[in-house]
């Protein structure tokens, strides 16, 4: 007879990620704002405390799409960019905290929706096409282009998989409406002919999606044939 009782325990690893939420404006994140770790199923959500900062106990490890969302406003989505980046759990030996606050910044630049160019700050110039652009279900009648110039070094998101000297970063808007724009950059007193590479985070697909190459001109301008695909976070790297 078989007397075999053994079961499959077999657990899926997991490990506890916290961190803190802070309004670029002093607007307190506590009911404010909701926290999403999003992967190719579901969205976890945390919501933070009086301090603004957040938990979650328990996240199998992969890779996730790590959006802070507003909520602070009757119309956030206007008002504030949505942070997203693209985060790697991939050990359960501690827990993970990270390493600096993550700020939701105000839109600092507005434009409407219209066939042309949208100067976001630091020198991003989009060609934005009002014809070319998947609206989201959020907002599935927004009329506007946004944007707000970030510091990397003060944002607070992890930034894992972006390689290279960070010369440029944008929060965009309408978030996560899918389009195909061209875009430059202006004045970037770089030299001639060195080469930059543009990143848009992708949160459908959980992946920072590579835009291709831009080139300095004698003008100091940088261009390409890359497009926006996505108005989330915009990244640019020296290579």
């Amino acid at each position: 007879d078989d007397t075999d009782t053994d079961t499959d325990t077999d657990v899926e690893p997991t490990v506890a990620f916290s961190g803190q939420v802070i309004y670029d404006d002093g607007t307190v994140a506590t009911g404010n704002v909701r926290v999403q770790m999003c992967d190719e199923n579901l969205c976890r959500v945390a919501m933070p405390d009086a301090s603004g900062n957040f938990t979650y106990e328990a996240l199998p490890l992969k890779s996730y799409a790590f959006d802070v969302v507003p909520l602070a406003t009757d119309n956030p989505f206007e008002t504030y960019a949505t942070p997203l980046d693209i985060y790697t759990l991939d050990s359960d030996a501690e827990p993970v905290t990270l390493d600096a606050p993550v700020y939701v910044y105000t839109f600092t630049n507005r434009g409407e929706l219209t066939d042309d160019t949208f100067d976001a700050g630091d020198g991003l110039i989009i060609d934005v096409d009002d014809a070319d652009i998947e609206r989201t279900f959020e907002e599935p009648d927004a009329d506007y282009v946004a944007s707000v110039i970030v510091d990397p070094t003060q944002a607070g998101l992890p930034l894992q998989d972006i390689t290279g000297d960070i010369v440029g970063m944008w929060f965009l808007g309408p978030f996560k409406a899918k389009v195909g724009w061209t875009f430059r950059l202006e004045d970037t007193g770089l030299a001639e002919g060195t080469t930059l590479r543009a990143y848009n985070s992708y949160y459908d697909g959980i992946e920072w999606v590579d835009l291709g190459q831009l080139t300095v001109d004698a003008d100091g301008d940088a261009t390409g044939t890359a497009e926006i695909q996505h108005l989330s976070t915009i990244v640019v790297v020296q290579e």
